[in-house]
């Protein structure tokens, strides 16, 4: 497992997070950083406390163990780039943190000998610091080759990471997973908060509302699962407070209007695998379409 380098290319927090935990770990001696510009990767050298900053590919030393951590957009130019002009060795593994992208984007450094595969650590790396500190535990996503996945899957294991397997084709749709369970719940929050203000809820009182209904259904929802935890109207069978809810919160905002019916509908079919008769279910669903354009 033991690897003497990492060339990193595109090394933002995310980039200066793992390295700073491959060091730690000592799955590396070195750290070797290529960034949009020598300054920038002086930066991040600085930061991560340890390191070479390189101006370009060619000048990265030869290594067994790439990571590509620029922006999603870039990953596929970049890999083309490192199988032209670095110094990647036979067999070396490259590899990439998006949660997006599969490993097909790096088709040219495996169609020049090398080993590919792809790692999402499920969380955020928004703070640095914080991701290093808080890493243990952190579920990781791997797919690609598999002599590749074998010695991430053991590098990632050994700084802390839960590993488990991805298929390639099912990458995208795990990540948009991650985004209705992340990215969607921020919007939904704005979305309640709005609502709320527009009742005269003030500012610190609705967020101190929303705070333990959104933790109880957190916890509600691991502990008992979808069915059991939803509660509410739509759980009760309650179709004329749901239509005229609806109503008013369409008048209100047109946006959550909507989200307020396309999510009924969802709440609908977990309501009915819990016992609400079919019967009342479509008389919500005729209720719930009946205010918008569902």
């Amino acid at each position: 497992m033991k690897h003497s380098r990492l060339n990193v290319v595109g090394c933002g927090r995310l980039g200066q997070a793992i390295s700073t935990l491959f060091i730690t770990a000592g799955i590396v001696d070195e750290i070797h950083v290529c960034n949009r510009s020598q300054a920038s990767g002086a930066q991040t050298v600085a930061a991560i406390g340890v390191g070479v900053a390189h101006a370009s590919m060619g000048e990265m030393p030869p290594s067994t163990l790439w990571l590509i951590s620029c922006g999603d957009e870039a990953i596929e130019e970049v890999a083309e780039r490192v199988a032209s002009e670095a110094a990647c060795l036979p067999d070396a593994i490259v590899f990439h943190c998006s949660g997006l992208l599969d490993s097909t984007v790096l088709e040219s450094v495996r169609r020049a000998g090398a080993r590919v595969a792809s790692v999402h650590p499920v969380r955020s790396f928004a703070d640095r610091e914080m991701a290093v500190r808080d890493f243990r535990g952190t579920f990781c996503g791997i797919e690609g080759d598999l002599a590749a996945q074998e010695v991430l899957t053991e590098i990632f294991t050994t700084i802390g990471g839960r590993v488990f397997p991805l298929s390639t084709e099912g990458k995208i749709l795990c990540h948009a997973g991650h985004v209705f369970a992340s990215n969607y719940v921020v919007s939904l929050l704005e979305c309640a908060h709005r609502l709320y203000r527009a009742a005269g809820i003030p500012e610190e009182l609705s967020w101190c509302l929303m705070e333990p209904l959104v933790r109880s259904a957190v916890d509600n929802v691991v502990r008992l699962g979808p069915a059991r935890a939803l509660t509410g109207p739509i759980a009760r069978g309650e179709a004329e407070i749901v239509k005229r809810q609806a109503m008013a919160v369409s008048q209100e905002s047109p946006v959550s209007g909507e989200l307020y019916r396309m999510l009924g509908c969802v709440a609908v079919e977990v309501a009915t695998a819990n016992g609400l008769s079919p019967e009342r279910g479509d008389e919500i669903l005729r209720g719930l379409r009946g205010c918008g354009d569902l």
